[in-house]
Formats: structure tokens, sequence, C-alpha cells
């Protein structure tokens, strides 16, 4: 019969392995959200970018007195 850590030691052991792989999956899946936002982010403001530099006042032909 093994002795009593052991027995706690095993356990515990595949616990602790299960808690770090849970532990990247959440990471990975929080880092790869907010990449997306603020990828998301950029991209509308790249576009919103271009299309004010070609609609501006001045292109349409108004003029501010």
């Amino acid at each position: 019969m093994p002795a009593n850590w052991v027995l706690l030691a095993v356990p515990l052991g595949l616990l602790c392995l299960f808690y770090l792989a849970w532990s990247a999956v959440q990471t990975r899946r929080e880092r790869s959200y907010l990449h997306a936002v603020f990828d998301g982010d950029r991209i509308q403001a790249w576009k919103t970018d271009r299309y004010n530099s070609k609609h501006s006042a001045i292109r349409m032909g108004r003029r501010f007195y």
C-alpha cells in the first residue's frame, strides 16, 4: 500500500494539470476576443479615415467663408 501523501499527490497533480490547461484555454479565448475587438476598431478607424478623405467639404466643392 502506498503512503498517504502519494494517494493525495496523484489527484492533486491531476487537478493542477487540468487547471493549467483550462487556464491556458481561457487566456487564449480572452486574448483572441480582445484582439478581434481592437482589430475591429482599427479597421473601422481606417474606413472612416478613407471615407473622410474622399468626402471632405473641400473636395465636394463647398466653400466656407
